[in-house]
């Protein structure tokens, strides 16, 4: 079992907030070295696994190991979430774009590929997806949409430490990518195949937000990304693969309040109610030319188009 001594600085972190310590940006400094000088004891080296399917059983045993890690990270958001001098978007864009370069400067591709090197590093892939969902959804449970709107509209910068003047710029997209040893090899075990295995395990480590958040979430994440699409062919959309287990109409049911609707419409770059739901009708046309997605309702329904800010 891999540890990393992160929870005696959360500790640290809950203290220093309930005191006011003044040097609590360097507890949080602190506790984001300790995550990322763990991180890499999470990597699985492709040469030692097996050339059959029984990869997979590695592949799972390190997604198991790494999933306390969000699950420490999160408590961490829970912290500090309601404090507007440290939940900042800065606070959270320099995470995941530390994030990213940490999988640059180790060589970690997160573009799926069909062979043991990229599957090896599926636990990764994993991670991230699990993280980030998990983030979204706690950051709509404490309407902290302005810290979200950052995060989502921003790029993040990865500088390539091989290769002379190779800067990438990304967005949150590079967070989702398929995982072929989930959804292929480990779906291939069961009686009957599963529509998505990542979202089984999603669900099977959902232990800090109700997974019911987490598929809001993911539904969500896709509309935004269909309504501001990414600029790379590779990171264009978020698909939402919890959505095949959702079974409520409303994503953000909410907004049938008018200071509910105040808070979040900086989600969608709106000013008003009408421009509100100008944008949600070019959303579903948008949506309708890419093709419905299981489990994904209507945008004019998942976000009330009839009745949002209708209860001031």
């Amino acid at each position: 079992m891999i540890d990393i001594p992160v929870k005696e600085k959360l500790e640290l972190i809950k203290k220093g907030i309930v005191e006011g310590n003044p040097h609590l940006d360097l507890l949080i400094a602190d506790y984001f070295d300790s995550f990322f000088e763990g991180f890499l004891a999470f990597r699985i080296d492709y040469l030692t696994l097996p050339q059959d399917n029984s990869f997979k059983e590695i592949i799972v045993k390190g997604i198991d190991e790494i999933s306390s890690l969000k699950e420490d990270y999160i408590q961490f958001v829970r912290t500090i979430v309601k404090s507007k001098n440290y939940c900042t978007v800065d606070l959270f864009v320099d995470f995941f774009e530390r994030l990213l370069q940490f999988y640059s400067d180790n060589d970690i591709n997160l573009y799926t590929g069909r062979d043991l090197h990229s599957y090896s590093v599926d636990n990764y892939r994993f991670f991230n997806q699990d993280l980030f969902i998990s983030l979204v959804a706690t950051l709509v449970e404490f309407q902290r949409f302005d810290v979200l709107s950052g995060l989502l509209s921003s790029r993040f910068i990865i500088v390539s430490s091989r290769t002379f003047g190779n800067v990438e710029s990304v967005n949150y997209i590079r967070f989702r990518e398929y995982n072929y040893t989930l959804n292929e090899f480990v779906n291939e075990t069961y009686p009957k195949k599963h529509f998505s295995v990542t979202a089984d395990f999603i669900n099977k480590y959902a232990s800090i937000v109700p997974f019911d958040n987490l598929v809001k979430a993911d539904i969500l994440l896709y509309y935004l990304s269909v309504l501001y699409p990414g600029d790379s062919f590779l990171d264009r959309f978020w698909y939402p693969e919890l959505a095949v287990y959702n079974h409520q109409s409303q994503i953000l049911p909410k907004l049938i309040s008018k200071r509910y609707f105040d808070s979040c419409r900086c989600l969608f770059n709106v000013q008003d109610v009408e421009e509100f739901k100008k944008r949600l009708l070019d959303l579903n046309d948008a949506i309708n030319q890419a093709g419905i997605i299981q489990g994904v309702p209507n945008v004019k329904i998942g976000l009330l188009y009839d009745s949002v800010a209708s209860v001031e």
